[in-house]
């Protein structure tokens, strides 16, 4: 999804190498990590990727990687996914600093 809009999935991993690229010094990368590990956090993370599901559905069916009721599928199974009282997931971002 991310590519079919001109994104890069991967792009965390070469932070430092666009910044130096582009002029940048005094490059730091890091990480963050967030933990939802209780069950208004899981519940929420599970409405969130519900919503991106049923958000994406119409480039999604009309790319043909999956008909409408595939989509409304997963969406539920997100959110029964967040209710789940065994639910846990963790996000993690890359990020990059330097001076210009």
């Amino acid at each position: 999804m991310a590519r079919s809009g001109g994104g890069d999935p991967r792009v965390g991993g070469r932070h430092r190498q666009l910044l130096r690229q582009t002029g940048f010094t005094g490059i730091v990368a890091s990480a963050t990590a967030r933990a939802h590990g209780d069950s208004a956090g899981t519940a929420a993370q599970g409405d969130v990727a519900a919503a991106l599901l049923e958000h994406m559905a119409p480039t999604i069916t009309a790319s043909g990687w999956a008909i409408a009721d595939r989509v409304r599928q997963l969406a539920e199974a997100c959110r029964r996914w967040g209710a789940d009282p065994d639910a846990f997931d963790v996000i993690t971002w890359c990020e990059a600093v330097g001076r210009a």
